[in-house]
């Protein structure tokens, strides 16, 4: 996986979109700088600064139904450490 793009990077890409450089251009004025970003990278760093301009925010990451406060009784809770913790635990 590669590394995260640099703070620096970052802003120069953001600079040279706001100059109205096209992402194609972005990524060969980089490249002469000796710094070298994708097209695609160039295209996400924009994305992600616009949807920021706009006031886009992700979404909290919802808990899957096992992890749930619900689910977490201390009846489940007692029924799990049961099975857990007998001397000859049921097989698969």
């Amino acid at each position: 996986m590669p590394g995260k793009t640099s703070f620096e990077t970052s802003s120069l890409v953001i600079a040279l979109r706001d100059q109205g450089f096209t992402y194609p251009k972005i990524s060969e004025s980089l490249a002469s700088q000796g710094v070298s970003l994708s097209r695609r990278t160039v295209l996400k760093i924009c994305r992600e600064k616009e949807k920021e301009r706009n006031g886009w925010t992700k979404p909290a990451k919802r808990l899957p139904p096992q992890n749930l406060s619900s689910a977490c009784t201390q009846d489940n809770v007692n029924k799990v450490k049961k099975a857990v913790v007998k001397k000859n635990p049921d097989s698969l």
